[in-house]
């Protein structure tokens, strides 16, 4: 018998989901999938608005309890503590010992696998089935780096359903009474239902500090210099998000909180980035320069009450970049080479570029960080290094 272990947080559960989950029955790769609902994920700090266990559970037995050769699991949620992939793996073996095992990922996931806690055990037990949102080949990079390590990847292309949890509870949390209409795309009809009668994801759950809150708190914690500069920094994220298609509110509020913690002190700064929900890599925890980053995005999460995962990974990931930005990232790390108060040599063409070719900006960006970083000498993170060979091989496809 071949199992598939399908771990997450399910917060809720939505098409994307249960795509994956039929994905790979029908592409013949299991014979059954363990959808198993993570008590707490590592990667993911619980939100304060999200669901409780209970309901997420239930959320799931709906979601995928129709589909033949899939079944729902609540070991990590019954085990009550913190859920790491390789702890469950090690369950499973006890209870199916004669299986062949693999883990289902998500693209995106594929490329953090290797920074998980005992990743050698979890590839050394399981084949990893990752499910690409565009193409295979945009995934073969991180798959030989697993395969290099002795495990066994197998990339599944399929037209993957493009949605996020994080943005489904966003949607709810609005006070327009027509936001269950527009999430109903993104989630079945019985999980719509579901979520609406027991009230899950309302607006009051929200308790986010509001902007005029957040810039008087930066104002105080913040340099005159820094101040401004986040300022700079959230008017031309507001200019690229209306360019660009994205929520200007949303990118304003990115580009205020980005350098919130660029002044603690340096052993404050990386304390707290070790709590980042996106974990430090080796490359960062050398360069104390880059801990404001997943600092801010812990202090965001947890002080400031910001829920929206995409916005968090911006003021994580706008100083190193990573493979797989969102649009959101996209503004917020451009914004940040930008704003009115940069004066480099190449500034005035980084701003044009900036609103004329999104990708080509990337590229220049990830491309100056790397040469800057080698000509002092230090570490270049494995994030900007991924980051710059997506977004080379994006050009080298439309050239």
């Amino acid at each position: 018998m071949r199992t598939a272990l399908f771990g997450g947080t399910f917060d809720p559960v939505h098409r994307g989901h249960i795509h994956l989950v039929r994905a790979v029955l029908e592409a013949g790769l299991a014979d059954r999938v363990i959808v198993m609902p993570a008590y707490v994920n590592p990667f993911k700090q619980q939100m304060k608005n999200g669901a409780d266990t209970a309901h997420r559970l239930e959320m799931c037995r709906i979601a995928f309890g129709g589909i033949p050769g899939c079944e729902v699991d609540s070991y990590e949620i019954d085990k009550g503590t913190v859920s790491y992939t390789a702890d469950t793996v090690d369950h499973l073996r006890g209870i199916y010992p004669n299986d062949e095992l693999s883990i289902m990922l998500g693209g995106d996931s594929l490329s953090t696998l290797p920074m998980w806690r005992r990743y050698r055990d979890i590839i050394s037990a399981c084949t990893v089935i990752a499910v690409s949102r565009e193409n295979g080949a945009s995934l073969e990079e991180y798959a030989d780096r697993i395969r290099n390590d002795g495990g066994k990847v197998i990339i599944v292309d399929t037209s993957a359903v493009e949605v996020s949890s994080s943005r489904i509870r966003d949607i709810l949390m609005n006070d327009d009474p027509g936001d269950d209409m527009k999430a109903e795309p993104m989630i079945s009809q019985d999980i719509s239902e579901y979520i609406r009668t027991n009230g899950l994801y309302r607006a009051e759950a929200r308790k986010m500090v509001s902007i005029d809150e957040i810039t008087d708190l930066i104002k105080e914690r913040l340099s005159k210099k820094r101040y401004h500069h986040s300022l700079n920094v959230a008017d031309s994220a507001k200019e690229l998000a209306k360019r660009w298609g994205e929520d200007t509110k949303r990118a304003y509020l990115g580009g205020l909180v980005h350098d919130i913690c660029k002044e603690l002190p340096k052993p404050a700064q990386l304390e707290m980035a070790r709590h980042s929900s996106a974990a430090l890599t080796a490359e960062e925890e050398l360069v104390p320069a880059l801990w404001h980053a997943p600092a801010g995005e812990v202090y965001c999460r947890t002080e400031l009450g910001i829920q929206d995962e995409d916005l968090l990974m911006a003021v994580r990931f706008h100083t190193v970049g990573r493979a797989g930005m969102s649009l959101i990232e996209e503004v917020i790390f451009l914004a940040d080479l930008i704003g009115a108060d940069r004066d480099y040599k190449d500034v005035t063409k980084m701003r044009k570029l900036a609103f004329e070719d999104k990708d080509r900006a990337m590229f220049e960006a990830l491309s100056f960080s790397i040469t800057d970083v080698a000509k002092k000498g230090s570490v270049i993170p494995l994030h900007t290094t991924q980051a710059y060979n997506q977004y080379a091989k994006k050009l080298m496809k439309r050239e």
